[in-house]
């Protein structure tokens, strides 16, 4: 084994686990955190099950992957910050994000990239840092992000497809729809496959700079289109046993003896104790005879003039930066795979609601397929919450009926059901008439608006009982006579109010003061006005 598997990082290749994306169409589940390689040989039924899960790559393998290219790419246009700016410095979910540099408008798709370099700086073999170089510059994929907003120069963001988190001086570029390749189903691999003379390269950087790669994870080779590669493309990684001799361990490999205790090796074989001189170079040369070895195979993704970002799709064993690739004949055609859409069910509770309250809407989604299901809710009135596979609805300021919902589940892939509901919105029961018992008047003098001491004892009352239930309110009906000007009503009824509030302390919402025309005069005698006094508990319907 090289010394070089020491140098794994367990950070994983482009780690997603914070990856949320709403736009239609994204995000299926992509890379894992851990190598999937064993050291032993597989099943011919485990190497095929990869291939038949599903029949493309998903958003995030296309758009979280990077690149490497000798082309210029413009960083002009960049993140100069976010909504929480200066507090937060990272960005991803649903945040805002401030873009600068460019003329912006509503709707316009970014891709979000970082230009990288390996900050260990290791190089797995010795050609290594000759071939990156002659490749380009790396960008890293942060994601995708969507002008929802323009003020002055600042195009204001948010993450549709969020790969990892985004910092203030990120590259935003405008974003170009990838072809997306489709699975091929191949034989199970043989470990020892010859040479079929098709394009070859090497792996020459891994996914987020590890240099020990297995299932699912990210290799850059320094082939690309100039070379024939396209998306959907397959290469073979192999590796020839001379190239051990480029790592550091086996050096020490070649020192050792390979004699067992006791043992006369074969006539002609270069081994023993010390492997040195004549010996050492027999040693190399016998690696040199050695059949090549088959490590696993991956798929291409996207591709630039020199080089193609591949996702790992089997491993037989650990893969080294610096093995070899070697272009993969056709694979026989394969019928597509059935793709089945989710389904949904769903529960309204309750299904009846007066007007002000609130219903939830659950609803369950399943996939035939296993894929990762997001859900979304519409309702024709009214205001609707969702959260998850639920949704609340509000009623308040709605007149009664139906309100109709519908909710739709959808998997990565863009494969939808719908289903509906209805909320029956009912008016509330009247409230009740106010009771005998909640009534008083005041009498006025003839021609007067004026409050005396009489009036006065019965307001005392009437404020006492406010002050006991601070939810009731007090409605006050001035009347006049038609002796009398018509206004004395309104201001027999006002007085009285302020009564109340100037001398009480009775909060002045709590009581409506209006004339009632309407009315007989409840004053001692036919010759006076007065006003009408009703109190009214919480609920109840006013008397006028």
């Amino acid at each position: 084994m090289s010394m070089q598997i020491k140098r794994f990082r367990s950070t994983g290749v482009l780690t997603l686990a914070a990856c949320l994306g709403v736009s239609a169409g994204l995000f299926g589940q992509s890379q894992s955190g851990q190598a999937g390689f064993n050291n032993g040989q597989r099943s011919a039924e485990s190497l095929a099950k990869r291939h038949e899960a599903s029949n493309a790559p998903t958003d995030r393998d296309l758009y979280c992957s990077g690149f490497i290219t000798q082309q210029d790419v413009p960083e002009s246009t960049f993140i100069a910050g976010g909504q929480q700016s200066p507090d937060m410095s990272q960005f991803g979910g649903h945040d805002s994000i401030f873009l600068t540099g460019s003329d912006f408008s509503v709707g316009q798709r970014f891709s979000v990239i970082r230009h990288s370099v390996d900050p260990d700086k290791y190089q797995a073999a010795s050609d290594i840092a000759r071939l990156q170089k002659a490749a380009g510059a790396f960008y890293d994929e942060l994601g995708i992000v969507e002008v929802y907003a323009v003020r002055g120069s600042i195009g204001i963001a948010r993450p549709v497809l969020s790969c990892r988190e985004m910092v203030p001086g990120d590259i935003v570029v405008p974003f170009t729809e990838r072809e997306r390749p489709t699975y091929r189903k191949y034989p199970a691999l043989e470990p020892w496959t010859p040479s079929n003379g098709k394009t070859t390269g090497r792996i020459i950087l891994g996914g987020d700079y590890q240099y020990v790669l297995g299932d699912h994870h990210i290799a850059y080779l320094n082939v690309g289109t100039n070379q024939g590669v396209k998306a959907g493309d397959y290469f073979r990684v192999t590796r020839d046993y001379s190239s051990l001799k480029d790592r550091e361990i086996d050096e020490l490999s070649l020192r050792a003896s390979t004699s067992d205790i006791g043992q006369i090796p074969a006539k002609g074989f270069a081994g023993g104790d010390s492997l040195i001189g004549k010996q050492k170079k027999a040693a190399a040369a016998r690696l040199d005879s050695f059949p090549r070895q088959t490590l696993g195979d991956m798929m291409v993704l996207h591709a630039t003039p020199t080089t193609s970002t591949a996702l790992v799709m089997n491993s037989l064993q650990p893969m080294y930066v610096g093995d070899s690739v070697e272009m993969m004949e056709d694979a026989p055609p394969q019928p597509a795979i059935a793709m089945h859409a989710p389904t949904i069910q769903c529960s309204m509770s309750p299904d009846s609601v007066q007007v002000g309250q609130m219903a939830t809407l659950t609803c369950s989604g399943t996939s035939e397929d296993s894929r990762p299901l997001t859900y979304q809710f519409e309702a024709d009135r009214g205001q609707i919450r969702p959260q998850d596979n639920s949704a609340v609805i509000d009623t308040r300021n709605l007149p009664p009926g139906p309100v109709n919902i519908t909710a739709k589940v959808m998997d990565d892939r863009d494969l939808s059901a719908n289903a509906a509901a209805v909320l029956n919105v009912i008016a509330p029961p009247a409230p009740p008439a106010p009771k005998a018992e909640d009534a008083g008047a005041i009498a006025f003098k003839a021609k007067s608006a004026y409050v005396d001491n009489r009036a006065k004892a019965v307001l005392d009352g009437m404020a006492l009982r406010l002050q006991q239930d601070p939810t009731a309110t007090l409605v006050i009906g001035g009347t006049s006579t038609p002796a009398e000007n018509a206004k004395l009503a309104q201001e027999r009824a006002q007085n009285a109010k302020t009564y109340l509030t100037r001398d009480k302390g009775i909060d002045p919402n709590r009581i409506d003061a209006r004339a009632n025309a309407a009315a007989a005069a409840t004053a001692p005698t036919a010759s006076t006005g007065a006003a009408e006094l009703w109190f009214v508990p919480a609920g109840a319907q006013k008397p006028f």
